[in-house]
């Protein structure tokens, strides 16, 4: 009776229950099956091919020079990791209208702890999964001058790999459901790429930078995207997912997309819910695309950009949700975007969505419920940018641009007759209120030199580092001392804030020339030109003015959402370049 029932329990023990490792070295005697180190295969695929559902095959440090390897079902395959066991096939040629692989997959096989080297074509994939049936996962591997670091079709879990110096960093194929999380992209054309109706896949916590475009999904079903950061994108969009028609819905939230300086940073089409982001450095930060595509938008910063949202072809964008702001998010810098200690993003986002220490969650890649609890570096301030000046013949004008920190406090103006001073206590000629670039400056004697240098301070005393040292030359009329980067004697500068809902600070400086005091009108006009609101229409004497639009028209009434015009004229001459308005109900 015993052995009855032990033969009854080993039939319907699993095959890989009896499953063995199979080794494969550049010193074994390469005898079948190579179950140890000392009889290990000398190729990767002869392992490969002894090995059965459930085996395991560990490949030893070395180079292998192999392509085309053919993985078996249900077997996982380890390296020593990516600086021990290398697969380098470069040395391989594949005819240019073939598209071959390093490795192809097998349902329910498993990849990990290798460096895999393509030869630089564009027909030679670092990994491709077989059509229809999902390999486990991929993960701890470096992908290096592929054409596809890895084609995908069903893989469930990418994760924890490096892929440098390919065309496409992770290719997702049909009816792909891939985590793909932990992952560094680097150097490629395209970072993550899928058309042909990936099914749902989720985009967790990867570093892509320095890439043509680092995200674009087409004709998915739906999408998760979080916790990413992406920066250094040089010439297409950022992020573009979805497509009208195409798309159920899109989760957008906590990553960090910034340093676009050439197209829209995040694109999105299909019915999306885009929140607690950081979105900077762009043409247009966010874009809708596609007749009935709503972009559901809140809890966001975005910083820098041109515009912060743009429409193209019918999409809409809805902001009801609030929350968003429109401040610089103090990043720590130096490729670093953690958030500083006085950041506004901090315990800015969505009061529904908790950080992993169960406060309010943060804005951007390192906040929400799967972003990471860390310090807060308390910085001081950048320092001073752009100092320059105009001499008149009764005060020399400093202008700079201001600075963009939430907690910053104050200027300090150092000035001396020596070039090359050190700044001091002794040398302040002028303390500057945080709210204000520009300092007049009586005391001289026309003829000589003077030298001028800035520092910015924080709520909690930091001083930054001093600006550039800036030469002037005292005359009796405007002069220039920089032959480069000449300010204008008429200054009008940027509103803020800038989107605005509710109202908004412009300010501007006058100089003292000409006949004072001088005419001088600030009229707002929107994009075709027609005068929306008058906001001064008088003599005004020289120096720094400041004034608020309360987003109404000359007749009270509320001016709508979207993108106006201001501009400066004294004596009915416009003396400085209008600058753009955004308005957002």
């Amino acid at each position: 009776m015993r052995n009855t029932v032990l033969g009854i329990v080993l039939l319907f023990l699993p095959l890989f229950a009896f499953a063995e490792t199979h080794y494969i070295s550049k010193t074994g005697s390469d005898t079948y099956p190579y179950t140890s180190w000392a009889t290990a295969a000398d190729s990767i695929q002869k392992g490969i091919n002894a090995a059965s559902y459930g085996d395991t095959v560990r490949v030893g440090a070395g180079t292998y020079q192999e392509y085309r390897i053919t993985m078996t079902s249900g077997i996982y395959l380890i390296g020593k990791g990516i600086d021990s066991t290398i697969i380098d096939a470069h040395l391989f040629w594949v005819h240019p209208d073939s598209i071959v692989d390093v490795i192809y997959g097998a349902d329910s096989s498993s990849i990990e702890g290798f460096k895999i080297i393509g030869n630089g074509s564009n027909s030679l994939d670092g990994i491709l999964d077989p059509f229809g049936v999902p390999m486990r996962f991929i993960k701890m591997n470096r992908f290096v001058k592929c054409y596809g670091g890895m084609f995908i079709r069903k893989c469930p879990e990418i994760v924890n790999n490096l892929i440098d110096s390919c065309d496409q960093g992770i290719f997702l194929g049909p009816y792909c459901t891939s985590l793909i999380q932990n992952n560094t992209i680097t150097n490629c054309s395209e970072g993550i790429e899928g058309a042909f109706s990936p099914k749902y896949p989720q985009i967790v916590k990867n570093v892509i930078h320095t890439v043509l475009r680092a995200v674009a999904i087409q004709l998915n079903d739906s999408l998760f995207m979080t916790n990413n950061l992406v920066y250094d994108v040089t010439q297409m969009n950022s992020v573009g997912v979805g497509e009208p028609s195409y798309t159920k819905k899109q989760v957008i939230e906590n990553n960090t997309i910034s340093g676009n300086r050439f197209y829209e940073v995040l694109i999105s089409a299909g019915d999306s819910d885009i929140r607690n982001n950081i979105v900077t450095g762009g043409p247009t930060g966010i874009l809708s695309v596609g007749s009935g595509t709503v972009l559901t938008i809140g809890y966001n910063d975005l910083w820098d950009n041109t515009e912060n949202y743009g429409s193209w072809n019918g999409g809409d964008i809805d902001t009801s949700l609030g929350g968003n702001i429109y401040l610089d998010p103090m990043f720590l810098g130096g490729g670093d975007y953690h958030l500083q200690y006085a950041s506004p993003c901090i315990n800015s986002g969505d009061p529904n969505i908790k950080d992993p220490d169960s406060s309010r969650s943060d804005m951007g890649c390192y906040g929400g419920t799967l972003g990471e609890t860390y310090t807060y570096q308390d910085y001081p301030p950048k320092a001073p940018d752009s100092l320059s000046a105009v001499s008149e013949s009764t005060v020399i004008i400093l202008s700079w641009k201001p600075n963009s920190e939430s907690d910053l406090s104050h200027y300090l103006v150092y000035k001396d007759s020596i070039a090359g001073f050190i700044p001091d206590t002794f040398k302040i000629v002028a303390n500057i209120p945080k709210d204000s670039s520009t300092f007049q400056d009586p005391a001289f004697v026309l003829g000589r030199t003077y030298y001028y240098r800035l520092s910015a301070w924080d709520l909690t005393g930091h001083r930054s580092e001093y600006s550039d040292e800036l030469e002037v030359k005292a005359t009796s009329v405007d002069e220039y001392t920089e032959e480069e980067n000449r300010p204008p004697m008429y200054q009008l500068f940027q509103n803020y804030p800038n989107p605005f809902n509710s109202s908004t600070v412009i300010w501007y400086y006058l100089p003292d020339v000409g006949y004072q005091p001088a005419e001088v009108e600030i009229t707002i006009y929107n994009l075709l030109g027609k005068t929306v609101k008058s906001l001064v229409n008088e003599r005004q004497y020289p120096g720094e003015h400041k004034l608020t639009w309360d987003a109404k028209d000359d007749l009270g009434k509320e001016a709508a959402s979207g993108i106006y015009f201001y501009r400066l004229k004294v004596s009915g001459i416009q003396l400085a370049k209008p600058k753009k308005i955004v308005l957002l109900r």
